[in-house]
């Protein structure tokens, strides 16, 4: 029961963090095209993100996922802690402090991949069976 309600939490949070990740896109448009005080907001909500995503590794170890969803979830996080750094490379080596945006982009595929990988290990609403479908696709009534 209760790693039911940590691999259901699990998947929530994921989707959090990609929620998260397209407000990040939103927020730079709107710190290039609109006003630059957008910026910490920016930074702000990408470190919040940060934390979503370690309380999401939480809740795999809690759950118990299996080594597949691990190899995902550490690509994740692998990739979010290069976005992290990448900025404050721009003073350094700026082509590839660059790639940050691209990245960003990177990470909301496989934010997004994780996610719906995520679903199978979730465990599946009480009351709903599997529905027979017929030959032309279309579910058939449960009998009882």
């Amino acid at each position: 029961m209760i790693r039911a309600f940590i691999r259901s939490a699990y998947v929530v949070t994921i989707w959090l963090f990609v929620a998260g990740v397209i407000a990040q896109f939103i927020l730079a448009g709107l710190a290039l095209f609109d006003t630059s005080r957008i910026w910490p907001v920016h930074v702000d909500v990408g470190f919040t993100i940060g934390y979503v995503l370690l309380l999401n590794v939480v809740f795999g170890l809690l759950g118990r996922l299996p080594r597949a969803a691990w190899g995902r979830l550490g690509m994740l996080f692998l990739l979010y802690v290069i976005q992290t750094t990448l900025p404050s490379l721009r003073h350094v080596v700026p082509w590839i402090a660059a790639l940050h945006p691209i990245n960003a982009a990177i990470i909301l595929w496989a934010g997004v991949a994780v996610a719906r990988h995520a679903r199978r290990y979730a465990p599946k609403p009480v009351g709903i069976a599997e529905s027979k479908s017929s030959a032309s696709g279309i579910p058939e009534p449960d009998p009882a």
